[in-house]
């Protein structure tokens, strides 16, 4: 897609979030997070450095991590949270290995923010996923496989069964 595409998109799926009490966040795209007046941006390591988005943008950002190090790094130059991973396979980040429990449990040690959990999520793993200490979840493919809806009912009741106990 063009970035022209991309912009109006992002205006779409804002306003569709604004009526229906969502949240957008953009990947790796701080100038149509902005341009679109999104609730976040999301960023790879490979991305903007978080602390110059801060400058110029003042909704969520995310950093995605890997080891306690980044995790570090980016919440002290100013994420809102974190994504880790990866927790199983993904067909959108195929060289990406899997992420050891041990890193979890470290990261999880070292910040205060949160952290959300992303690749290969679906919803026959997502309680095993939250059961290691994460905050939440994001995923696509594990969203748009299949019915869209019933996945998206499934994966809420499933998260909200495992936080409320």
């Amino acid at each position: 897609m063009n970035d022209r595409y991309k912009y109006k998109k992002a205006l779409v799926l804002r306003e569709l979030c604004d009526d229906y009490g969502g949240v957008l966040i953009v990947n790796d795209r701080p100038d149509i997070a902005i341009l679109s007046h999104s609730h976040g941006v999301h960023l790879g390591q490979s991305d903007l450095p978080v602390d110059k988005v801060r400058g110029i943008f003042q909704g969520l950002i995310g950093v995605s991590v890997r080891n306690r190090r980044e995790a570090k790094e980016a919440e002290a130059k100013g994420a809102d949270y974190l994504g880790l991973g990866a927790f199983y396979h993904s067909n959108t980040k195929k060289d990406i290995a899997k992420i050891e429990d041990k890193i979890v449990k470290e990261i999880k040690k070292s910040v205060k923010i949160p952290i959300i959990a992303i690749g290969g999520i679906d919803t026959n793993n997502v309680k095993a996923v939250m059961k290691k200490g994460v905050d939440g979840i994001a995923l696509s493919e594990g969203l748009f496989t299949g019915d869209i809806f019933s996945n998206a009912l499934r994966l809420v009741d499933l998260v909200n069964r495992y936080v409320s106990h």
